[in-house]
């Protein structure tokens, strides 16, 4: 389902960039997804691929159960939003808060 920032607006936000190759990411995930069932009326995640194809992507995206960036668009834009969260590494989960701030670029490290 598509959704606009306005509707997001009001609720805290992860970026969450992973991909279904990495290991630590296959890790996370479902740790992410129990975090999340239990906070749901409180945040939202946007999954952003690092994945290799969109095959690949789809196949890990049926374990969540967020939002997603379109492959295309995780793919172009993909390094540009890791940098920007200052991230070098995957899996990261970056949190905003709900006027759209980087709170927390660091919020993988406190679900591990």
């Amino acid at each position: 389902r598509q959704v606009s920032l306005d509707s997001l607006r009001g609720k805290y936000i992860g970026l969450y960039i992973s991909g279904y190759w990495s290991s630590p990411c296959r890790k996370i995930t479902p740790v992410l997804t129990q975090v999340r069932e239990k906070q749901k009326s409180r945040f939202e995640i946007i999954w952003i691929t690092r994945d290799h194809s969109e095959t690949e992507a789809n196949n890990y995206f049926r374990k969540m159960s967020w939002l997603r960036l379109p492959f295309n668009e995780a793919r172009s834009n993909g390094k540009e939003l890791i940098r920007a969260v200052r991230q070098r590494y995957i899996p990261t989960l970056t949190m905003l808060d709900p006027n759209f701030n980087e709170i927390n670029n660091k919020a993988r490290i406190q679900i591990e």
